[in-house]
């Protein structure tokens, strides 16, 4: 949901969460995409922080 990212905004309808389990567990983890990893160096995180942050709140 929005508010879990953006606490501040207001509540729209195309982003909220919604289950894809069926009870016995996600329909899409058969998939050998379900799951992923993704490398980041310390410079690059803080890089990308920093923009996201500068963009949300300003300089």
């Amino acid at each position: 949901n929005v508010q879990e990212v953006w606490p501040h905004r207001e509540p729209v309808p195309y982003l909220r969460s919604v289950s894809d389990a069926d009870g016995g567990g996600a329909y899409c983890d058969i998939s050998n995409r379900y799951h992923w990893t993704e490398s980041w160096s310390r410079r690059e995180l803080l890089a990308a922080l920093g923009h996201g942050l500068v963009e949300h709140f300003g300089a």
